[in-house]
């Protein structure tokens, strides 16, 4: 049979026996998807309307920044006409994207996600993790994160998060209080969050006893939210579900959809994974993505068969550094010592990956590139998976066209 997976903007294609292909392993698309969803939800939120009266109220609403493909400007018109309804000021309001630890968004990055015309009328910030400005709000319970937040956000009289939900592979979700922590807080916090990535409770798909979770539960209500709006997108990128209220119920509500779309069952895991990781694909830091979920689907020591483009090579400088240092990801750990750098846990994942399972990469990227991070290059999607058949002609496949929108798990 004829298989495809995403490439870039395009697709590949092999022709695999029909014997050796245990499943297509794809997210729902058949469920509704409309932009008026949004305004549904803000209209009857889950819980915790918003108030009819805001005026001389000062107003901060958090949005995802330029990392995300979040529907921003259609989840903030809705709410912005409530404001004005309510009697809330353009003055008043600020906008805050939740850059965490990433650098600012850049003038060009906001008008493609707001819009010329809100830049005009609102006050818009990037939240700088590193500001001298921030406030400490307290220490969570569970795991003594000492806090800081966006001063902005914490001097603000009524608080509103937006954002989506979606598979996220430590925090479980994004969504709710994402926007919060990491969003708006200080980057010791983030990286001390971050650094509980190495349990393995913190894990795609997984809220319970998932301690970074956890952490962003307790930090976002010491910061405190009054009204939430996310979104969960379809396999397409259409609005596929809309929740508004209180952040937790808001989160709840969106990772069980979630679920639904992107939670794809099987019964066994297979001899080998084609993946395709088009759409996040831009370099191999974001692809690993993909393989990470596709992982799931493939048995201790089987092969995992990426197409992943790569047009901008490697990616994070140092998750390249990192991936070159070390061959083992108990090195990576050990060096690390409990703290969290970027890009250097990926280097980590990448490198526990490769102990368990073989994976090859099919992409633009040179050969000797592949190498130094320590996957194996394919010329082809059809010389791997011939390659692979001819030494075990009894393997057995699973195909995931879109692996970063795609989580396999063991009914």
């Amino acid at each position: 049979m004829e298989i495809e997976v995403s490439y870039g903007s395009s697709k590949l294609s092999a022709i695999v026996p029909k014997e050796n292909v245990l499943d297509v392993l794809e997210p729902k698309s058949s469920l509704a998807s409309s932009d008026n969803l949004i305004e549904g939800a803000i209209t009857s939120p889950v819980s915790a309307a918003m108030p009819t009266s805001l005026s001389g109220r000062r107003v901060a609403i958090v949005v995802d920044d330029h990392t995300r493909s979040t529907p921003t400007r259609k989840m903030i018109l809705p709410i912005l006409r409530k404001l004005e309804a309510a009697g809330c000021r353009d003055a008043d309001i600020t906008v805050i994207f939740a850059c965490g630890i990433h650098r600012s968004v850049r003038q060009e990055e906001a008008e493609a996600m707001l819009g010329r015309d809100l830049l005009e009328r609102y006050r818009v910030i990037s939240h700088d993790s590193r500001s001298h400005d921030l406030v400490e709000v307290g220490i969570t319970p569970t795991y003594g994160n000492v806090l800081s937040i966006n001063r902005e956000y914490f001097e603000s009289d009524y608080k509103i998060l937006t954002g989506d939900i979606e598979l996220h592979y430590y925090a479980g979700y994004g969504g709710g209080r994402k926007s919060i922590l990491p969003g708006v807080s200080s980057e010791s916090a983030i990286l001390r969050n971050h650094s509980m990535l190495y349990d393995p409770r913190a894990r795609i798909g997984n809220l319970d006893g998932n301690p970074v979770h956890i952490d962003m539960t307790e930090g976002a209500k010491l910061a405190g939210s009054d009204f939430t709006v996310n979104v969960v997108k379809d396999a397409a990128g259409g609005i596929a579900g809309a929740y508004a209220g209180k952040a937790e119920e808001v989160l709840a509500r969106g990772a069980k959809l979630v679920d639904e779309i992107y939670k794809v069952p099987i019964q066994r895991r297979a001899d080998v994974v084609i993946v395709g990781a088009g759409g996040s694909d831009i370099d191999f830091y974001q692809a690993y993505k993909a393989m990470h979920t596709a992982l799931n689907a493939l048995r201790f020591g089987g092969k995992l068969i990426v197409a992943a483009e790569c047009r901008d090579g490697p990616g994070n400088d140092i998750f390249y550094d990192w991936i070159q240092r070390y061959s083992r990801a108990q090195d990576v750990e050990k060096a690390l010592g409990g703290r969290f750098i970027l890009g250097a846990h990926k280097a980590y994942l990448l490198l526990k990956a490769v102990a368990a399972f073989r994976i090859a990469i099919v992409t633009g990227m040179d050969r000797s590139l592949v190498r130094r991070m320590k996957v194996e290059y394919a010329s082809g999607i059809q010389t791997a998976i011939d390659e692979e058949l001819r030494s075990n002609p009894g393997a057995k496949v699973y195909v995931i066209p879109w692996g970063g929108r795609t989580l396999p798990f063991e009914a």
